[in-house]
């Protein structure tokens, strides 16, 4: 039987589950910041010389003393940083409670808490407050980075829910750092390919992992779910996929239409979520399944693999609030639509109407 992780992690993750078969996990009134403390009391060593802003570096000196760094990041992760990955009380409930529980037994986990943590203060903090957390930020990150790869070969019930909380963290960590330290001269289309390999070739939840949501199906022109915007604008990457592998048969029609299944799928969760508590999570499913042969025609500038990676900006613009999204979605669309020619900026229509962000289009 497969390993799957338990109703009260999956639940908030899961695209296809039908809300009316899902109990909400609901964690004793009593159950608070105590389990995340524990966590760092029991598994987080001292803070690396170097890494940790100087304020600390006294009380984290003294013999006996607890590790008063990792004592404020727990305390925004338990105020804050959960609450900012996702809305709504459900999963307000799970990441205050559940999530510490698991990071108990597994440091890998409390280290990416604390990584996250300290990633978010940074992302408010001013420039040299903003370096030393970035290091702290790093340094928790590759101490989780082993332990992760060793739960994630040895997977088993014991370690199934701390894999998928931190296939999570892991992700809104990767996106949220190029835009913590600024990487304003690298490539926003170069970056978020390198990000999805990232959290594809490091996480279970692939398409054909049992921890994974279900692939969604082929998108429909009978579909009634969809606006009319969105459902044309799938219809109209699909026919255009068709013409141009008509055109040319070393055209990767199928890479291509697969990707815009996922597409069809991601802009559906993103339009049936608005006011959902499971909005940010559930959305930047489509990270797991965009197929690994679309990353090097969108790296190769191919003009069809632009126009779709545009498309799937506008998820990101529409999370543009999320302090680890940020400016993500309107950076790829503006560099989509200068590295199209002007045959092609055409494409690119649906996107300028449902984002505002201004492109060229002649």
């Amino acid at each position: 039987m497969p390993i799957q992780p338990s109703r009260r992690l999956s639940q908030y993750v899961c695209l296809e589950c039908d809300e009316r078969h899902i109990k909400r996990y609901s964690p004793p009134r009593s159950a608070k910041v105590k389990y995340l403390t524990s966590t760092i009391m029991i598994n987080s060593p001292s803070t690396p010389s170097g890494t940790s802003p100087s304020k600390y570096s006294d009380a984290v000196d003294a013999p006996g003393s607890p590790n008063t760094q990792d004592l404020e990041l727990t305390v925004q992760w338990s105020t804050a940083t959960y609450r900012s990955i996702a809305t709504g009380t459900s999963f307000e409930k799970i990441g205050q409670t559940v999530i510490p529980q698991e990071a108990i037994p597994h440091p890998f986990l409390t280290h990416g808490l604390l990584a996250l943590s300290a990633l978010h203060i940074a992302s408010t903090s001013d420039h040299h407050s903003r370096e030393e957390y970035i290091k702290t930020a790093q340094s928790h990150h590759s101490q989780t980075v082993c332990g992760f790869r060793k739960a994630v070969q040895s997977l088993d019930k014991s370690t199934c829910d701390a894999v998928f909380a931190m296939c999570h963290i892991d992700l809104v960590y990767s996106f949220a750092l190029p835009l913590t330290i600024e990487l304003s001269s690298n490539n926003p289309i170069d970056n978020l390919c390198h990000i999805i390999t990232h959290i594809q070739t490091s996480s279970p939840i692939t398409q054909d992992n049992p921890l994974s949501p279900p692939s969604p199906h082929s998108p429909s022109t009978h579909e009634t779910h969809m606006p009319n915007t969105s459902q044309l604008a799938i219809i109209a990457l699909t026919r255009l996929n068709n013409t141009l592998s008509d055109q040319d048969p070393s055209h990767p029609v199928s890479t291509y239409t697969t990707t815009i299944i996922h597409l069809a799928s991601s802009l559906k969760t993103l339009l049936h979520s608005g006011g959902n508590e499971e909005t940010p999570l559930s959305t930047m499913q489509w990270t797991y399944h965009v197929p690994a042969a679309f990353l090097p025609l969108a790296r190769q500038r191919r003009p069809f693999a632009l126009v779709l990676l545009a498309h799937y900006a506008v998820i990101l613009h529409a999370m543009r609030a999320s302090w680890w999204v940020g400016e993500w979605g309107e950076r790829i669309i503006r560099e989509c639509g200068l590295a199209l020619g002007g045959e092609w900026k055409g494409a690119l229509g649906w996107v300028v109407d449902a984002t505002g962000v201004f492109i060229d289009l002649s």
